[in-house]
């Protein structure tokens, strides 16, 4: 995408692999272990700069990150995983998911 810096860039890739990998977002101690950044405030930054973008939108909890045109997939999979292995903590998560983003609280 253009005008992202490269630290954005880095970001967004890692957030990408993440979320296809764990089917949930990292967090922001994970994020800057990752890109090698000092502090949280960093994180907050970076982040920041991509919501405003429209690379990134963000929920009010943990783990709450989403990539634009990302996360409707990343949702039904991740329904369809708790499904199949009838595990019903991981199932009620993915049906509040479903349910915020049905009401426009998610992207």
């Amino acid at each position: 995408m253009k005008g992202l810096t490269q630290k954005q860039a880095e970001l967004r890739e890692f957030v990408r692999s993440y979320i296809d990998k764990n089917k949930f977002s990292p967090n922001y101690t994970e994020i800057a272990d990752a890109l090698g950044l000092a502090s949280k405030s960093g994180v907050v930054r970076l982040v920041d700069g991509l919501v405003a973008r429209g690379v990134l939108t963000k929920g009010t909890g943990g783990r709450s990150l989403e990539l634009v045109g990302h996360s409707a997939e990343t949702h039904l999979r991740g329904l369809l995983m708790a499904v199949r292995s009838k595990d019903q903590d991981a199932i009620k998560h993915f049906a509040n998911l479903a349910d915020a983003f049905l009401e426009g609280r998610a992207a």
